[in-house]
């Protein structure tokens, strides 16, 4: 069917497609409204808008064409190629709020928003960055340095611009910056003092010279050197010192100071052999080999007579001790068999002391001794040892049984600290029975 020179081919219905005139097609609808036409020039017009005039195909849509409609496949590249895809973690990050001095970090999982304390341990910064910084320098650790601070304590401390070597070729002023002058700071080099150096400082040494350097000297040599040899140079050395022979006779009187002297002879003579104090505290061993006989015997000082035993225990002065085949024991039962008596640090004479022996105790046989005592009794009263080696009062049943076992009777509690040097530890003076 033909309407003015349009061709329709197929099953195109009739009643909505007409050929009004040669201004374009009309396109109506069942109620005889235009619905869209087509204009001369390819125009596609709906009833109401703009005219339509490509259907493009450009993904930049670089047109921005009113005329023209964009196909699909041009509208995905276009989204693909200049938007971002939806992603769960940018979901996320749209949700913070931007608050003030916070950060979005990584936590291996999610964005998190961390405030500055936080994130600056995620950057692992530290303490030091939140640091003043001040002008002084101290140990607390609790500001940074600054380069003046820095420079301030270096000059304090160590060599600085102002007294450094730069100067060096003038030495008498570097040694006065370095505070080594000569002759004011430091001793001047001289080759005597290095003789003197490397010589040995050993006991009783002296430094004397030989004619051509110095040397060492030990006592003989240098009373050589002193001419300190020969009688007739020594003898105020010997009178203050030393006897001859022949004025050791038997019954001379010696009133000087002797150091060493050796006695012998059978005829007895009448005189004193004297040196110290008559309160004497010195511990130095005086030695006789030999039967030794006096009239008597005084000792200003200490209080008893010891015995020295075979010792099997450890050594506590002051504790009671039994007797066994391996030695003595300190005592551990009450009113102990065998018990032997105290051990004594405050003995004035002693016998039994053996070098040989390992180990060895001395037991009070007489006078008062300090020892270890449960409590403080009336003087007088009867005492053996108790189980843990110290003197308690002896019951009278024990006393009446065992007479022997009773060690002391008690005197008083010694109240010094010390007594003669020795330290006291809280015991008591008792009399060995």
């Amino acid at each position: 069917m033909d309407f003015h020179g349009i061709t329709m081919y197929g099953d195109l219905n009739t009643d909505n497609l007409k050929a009004k005139d040669a201004n374009g097609i009309r396109c109506y609808d069942d109620s005889d409204m235009i619905t869209f036409r087509i204009l001369d020039g390819g125009y596609i017009q709906a009833y109401q808008g703009t005219s339509i005039n490509e259907f493009s195909i450009d993904d930049e849509l670089s047109g921005n064409s009113d005329d023209a409609l964009v196909t699909e496949k041009a509208i995905n590249q276009h989204v693909i190629n200049n938007y971002q895809p939806l992603d769960s973690n940018l979901t996320t990050i749209a949700a913070f709020t931007a608050s003030n001095n916070h950060f979005m970090v990584g936590d291996g999982n999610d964005w998190v928003l961390e405030e500055g304390l936080t994130a600056r341990t995620s950057l692992g910064l530290g303490t030091a960055s939140t640091k003043d910084y001040e002008d002084t320098l101290d140990d607390t650790g609790i500001d940074l340095p600054t380069s003046i601070a820095i420079k301030t304590y270096g000059d304090d401390r160590w060599l600085n611009e102002a007294d450094n070597l730069s100067d060096l070729p003038n030495a008498s002023t570097s040694r006065t910056n370095l505070g080594v002058a000569i002759g004011s700071d430091v001793q001047a080099w001289h080759d005597t003092l290095d003789d003197i150096s490397v010589l040995s400082f050993a006991d009783s040494n002296f430094i004397v010279g030989n004619g051509s350097s110095f040397t060492v000297e030990a006592g003989p040599v240098a009373r050589e050197s002193l001419g300190l040899t020969g009688n007739s140079n020594t003898t105020h050395y010997h009178d203050s010192r030393y006897f001859t022979e022949a004025e050791m006779v038997d019954g001379s009187t010696v009133t000087a100071h002797i150091n060493r002297i050796k006695l012998s002879g059978t005829t007895k003579a009448d005189g004193y052999f004297y040196a110290g104090t008559n309160t004497p505290t010195n511990v130095t061993r005086l030695n006789y080999d030999g039967y030794l006989w006096a009239t008597r015997m005084y000792n200003a000082v200490y209080a008893d007579f010891a015995d020295f035993q075979d010792l099997n225990d450890e050594l506590v002065y002051g504790k009671c001790y039994y007797d066994t085949y391996d030695g003595a024991k300190i005592c551990n039962s009450y009113c102990q068999k065998g018990v032997i008596g105290i051990a004594s640090d405050t003995y004035g004479q002693a016998c039994g002391s053996d070098s040989t022996k390992e180990a060895q105790v001395p037991i009070s046989v007489g006078g008062w001794v300090l020892a270890y005592v449960d409590k403080e009794y009336e003087i007088g009263t009867p005492l053996t040892n108790d189980s843990k080696g110290n003197l308690t009062e002896i019951e009278i049943d024990e006393k009446l049984e065992y007479p022997e076992r009773i060690l002391a009777t008690y005197k008083k509690k010694e109240r010094d600290v010390m007594w003669n040097n020795l330290v006291v530890d809280n015991r008591h003076w008792v009399k060995i029975k």
